[in-house]
């Protein structure tokens, strides 16, 4: 199920608290409570329709060929299952003062290695280390058994970033959050050779939300800055620049912009989310593979190109009984290539193909859809059942340059599986 929503809610009413299911330890001496908490999450995947693998990004890979997908595999994981540690300090100047640190198995993707998701310590409305950023709205996630979630949505590719983040509370209905972030090694951007990442500027995040009993609306703007230095000396090679010789050095950047407007509206015990964001650049706050594509020659010098990119999502949730729901949604991602990308980079038919624009010759993604079906029964309040059917799709710039398993040719891939899990808290 989603990593935002259905996931944490076993461990927090919401990112700043205590976890709601755990157990509660008082440190003697004083007011702080320990809480440890955690879950197992055994998921099985039935693959009916193309690659045999969890999640999006087998539809992404290098080979899209038939020759690369065995369908009909029935695979299984544990790796989104996870423990934590968190506590609350009472402080009548400043507030509470929190601190949570969390893993998950989700360090290899053969096996299920430790992983740290979480480390940050909050004092009153000031919070300092790295859990999800400030451009991740966790009330607008859909409730997945795909432990990956939609494509798109903000935060496919787990955007946990160390940061720095002071939220203003107006009143009850209003706040705003302003964020730093660390944004060292960017998902999705392509660097010249021997460069290293410049990053003096972190990403800048603002996020408002208005929340009532019917639900919340949050506007989201966001600022990464892209930079690269290459140094000429050491062991980097000498750059060149506008055609001359070797220089001393070269340092260039550029920033993309991106915004996101999201939501939830309540009927009853049911509930409607949804989300469009849209910008350049996003990498890993958004899908992962669409960044910023850095060139310094003789031929183009000190260039910065950004891929552009639609993502949304909408899903929908009805409660039949306390221990019986169903959820089905549909999300999709589209790509645009910039006028300022030669054709030979942003579809991929060069050896030049950046990853995120061309993965693979002549076979840069287009657009990507999901659509899924599910329902959950809830065993007690620390156990339930997921079963989903999910569908997704993925169109390429190219004309009939994926290899279908019937020996045809298309611009479609797709993957179809069913996926069952059991999740039991503590």
């Amino acid at each position: 199920m989603s990593r935002f929503r259905n996931l944490t809610t076993a461990l927090a009413a919401v990112l700043l608290t205590a976890p709601a299911f755990a157990y509660d330890i008082q440190t003697p001496g004083n007011d702080t409570k320990l809480s440890v908490y955690g879950f197992v999450y055994a998921l099985t995947n039935y693959t009916t329709t193309g690659s045999s693998q969890f999640g999006t990004q087998d539809l992404v890979a290098t080979n899209f060929d038939a020759s690369a997908r065995d369908s009909q595999n029935i695979l299984f994981g544990i790796q989104p299952s996870r423990y934590g540690f968190a506590s609350v300090t009472p402080n009548a100047t400043f507030g509470d003062i929190t601190t949570k640190i969390e893993y998950d198995q989700n360090g290899l993707t053969t096996g299920a290695a430790f992983h740290l998701r979480h480390a940050f310590a909050t004092v009153g409305n000031l919070l300092m280390g790295q859990t999800w950023s400030n451009f991740v709205d966790g009330d607008a996630t859909v409730d997945c058994v795909d432990w990956q979630g939609p494509i798109g949505q903000a935060g496919f590719d787990t955007p946990r970033r160390t940061q720095i983040r002071y939220t203003f509370t107006f009143d009850k209905a209003n706040k705003l959050a302003i964020s730093l972030e660390k944004n060292t090694n960017i998902d999705g951007d392509t660097y010249t050779s021997g460069a290293v990442v410049d990053t003096k500027i972190p990403t800048i995040v603002a996020a408002y939300t208005y929340s009532d009993s019917w639900g919340h609306i949050g506007v989201r703007g966001m600022d990464i800055y892209h930079a690269e230095y290459i140094p000429a000396t050491g062991t980097y090679s000498a750059v060149t620049n506008s055609g001359s010789a070797a220089v001393n050095s070269s340092s260039f950047s550029k920033s993309s912009f991106a915004g996101m407007v999201s939501g939830d509206v309540k009927f009853g015990k049911d509930d409607l989310v949804f989300s469009v964001m849209d910008g350049q650049a996003i990498d890993d706050w958004g899908t992962g593979f669409q960044g910023a594509y850095f060139t310094n020659s003789a031929a183009i010098p000190q260039t910065v190109n950004f891929m552009s990119n639609l993502g949304w999502v909408v899903g929908y949730t009805h409660v039949f009984t306390p221990e019986w729901r169903m959820n089905v949604y549909a999300s999709g991602v589209t790509f645009k290539a910039n006028s300022d990308i030669p054709s030979t980079q942003d579809i991929g038919t060069g050896t030049a193909a950046p990853a995120g624009y061309g993965l693979g010759t002549a076979k840069a993604i287009k657009n990507i859809n999901d659509y899924a079906v599910n329902a959950f029964y809830t065993v007690n309040k620390n156990t339930q059942f997921g079963l989903e059917y999910f569908y997704e799709t993925a169109k390429t710039f190219g004309a009939n340059d994926i290899l279908q398993q019937d020996g045809s040719m298309s611009d479609t891939v797709k993957n179809g599986r069913f996926e069952l899990v059991l999740q039991a808290k503590f």
